[in-house]
């Protein structure tokens, strides 16, 4: 029998020798169907570099990808696989799984999040607690262990290794005390705050609230939050580009009489919009602003006249008068 001699020439020539394309050039490649999530689980099953890559894409902000509540619930299983043994100690005696459910995975998911936005935790963290109840649980049951969970959730997320670029605290009085059942950022270690904000290309921040005499507290705790994160994100990311504030005030009918109550309350709302407005005025470099009109008292020309250079978009909500953009 005849030896069939392939060398290194043949090969070439029948086209045989594999190509090996290096990182980034395959990220390139991904950024053309980056919002594909069929086809991102796909190229996790073609070799190990597009594994790693998609892997990456697909957890930078993994709530994104999916609507399904349940299935947005078996992310944060994810996350809360990822904490240590003796903190999952302290949930799972509540659960109907023990601690070894929930192994650690090999890959740290956490380390990949980009887009950081505060209500798609607390939400999916909240059907993955029901979801694993020993029993039907009340929803101060749920506020309990919550309360528990949110400082083991803020290491993991929020730490020296955190790359976010994008940021979102978006807070709401739907439930009673919530400010006490909410991710509490203004609690943060100050320097991991400025490391992660420092960095951010995007920052939106909002708030969902009821003029009510009971909602003193949680009008304080958003107003906690706004001071903090403006205050380092004005000292630290002056050329920060993009800012979207988004907030629903309610108006009872005990607002529009006007008790001694809720005068105060008004004070410290007004309070809260001179820190936005202040914000914004701190910045330098804006190029796409989203906001409501805070109120008519505010001028609002100040505003676009600062950043009258930089500005390529602007949306606002609820203009109460043409007066007030003119």
């Amino acid at each position: 029998k005849k030896k069939k001699i392939m060398n290194k020439d043949n090969n070439v020539a029948q086209g045989n020798v594999p190509v090996t394309l290096p990182a980034d050039c395959i990220y390139e490649i991904i950024q053309y169907f980056v919002h594909d999530m069929k086809t991102l689980h796909s190229c996790i099953a073609l070799n190990q570099t597009f594994c790693q890559i998609s892997i990456r894409i697909l957890w930078s902000n993994p709530f994104k990808y999916v609507q399904d509540e349940v299935k947005r619930s078996l992310i944060f299983q994810t996350y809360f696989s990822c904490l240590d043994d003796k903190e999952k100690e302290q949930i799972t005696p509540f659960l109907k799984k023990s601690v070894s459910y929930f192994p650690k995975p090999f890959i740290n998911y956490p380390s990949f999040l980009q887009e950081f936005e505060i209500n798609d935790i607390q939400a999916s963290m909240r059907v993955f607690l029901r979801q694993y109840y020993s029993a039907t649980p009340t929803e101060n049951r749920i506020n309990s262990i919550v309360r528990i969970l949110n400082p083991f959730i803020e290491k993991l997320l929020f730490n020296d290794q955190s790359n976010f670029k994008y940021v979102n605290v978006d807070l709401n009085d739907h439930q009673i005390s919530v400010e006490r059942n909410q991710i509490d950022m203004s609690s943060f270690n100050n320097e991991v705050l400025e490391q992660v904000l420092s960095n951010i290309k995007k920052f939106s921040f909002g708030f969902n609230f009821k003029f009510d005499t009971k909602k003193m507290e949680f009008l304080k705790f958003v107003q906690r939050n706004a001071s903090i994160l403006a205050n380092i994100i004005s000292n630290h990311n002056k050329d920060i580009q993009h800012v979207r504030f988004s907030f629903t005030v309610l108006h009872t009918r005990e607002h529009r009489n006007g008790t001694k109550k809720l005068i105060k309350i008004r004070t410290e709302y007004d309070k809260l919009l001179e820190i936005l407005k202040t914000f914004i005025l701190s910045l330098n470099n804006l190029k796409s602003l989203e906001t409501h009109c805070f109120s008519k008292n505010v001028d609002f020309a100040n505003l676009f006249i600062k950043h009258s250079h930089s500005l390529v978009y602007l949306k606002l909500h609820d203009i109460f008068s043409c007066s007030t953009v003119l």
